[in-house]
């Protein structure tokens, strides 16, 4: 069987936050988080540590991150949405 990605898309610091996920059908097998316009050194620092997070808690749900809170709450609702197409939630 071939993977099937699922996509979500939210508001972020400086534009528009994208989720890409991959799914076994009831949990994630893998997130992947994109921010082109988030500031390099702080949003766009922190995505690939919440792909990490995200995927180890297996849901959008995880504590808050500071200093970076437009980020963190667009990929959020971007993994949100991406769970909602796949059926996740």
């Amino acid at each position: 069987m071939s993977e099937l990605y699922y996509y979500g898309y939210a508001r972020g610091y400086g534009g528009n936050v994208s989720a890409k996920i991959t799914t076994d059908g009831e949990r994630l097998t893998s997130v992947s988080l994109k921010g082109e316009h988030e500031t390099p050194t702080i949003g766009g620092r922190l995505l690939p540590e919440l792909e990490k997070r995200f995927l180890e808690a297996g849901t959008y749900e995880i504590d808050a991150v500071s200093g970076a809170t437009l980020t963190w709450s667009g990929a959020r609702y971007a993994l949100h949405d991406a769970m909602v197409s796949a059926g996740l939630l």
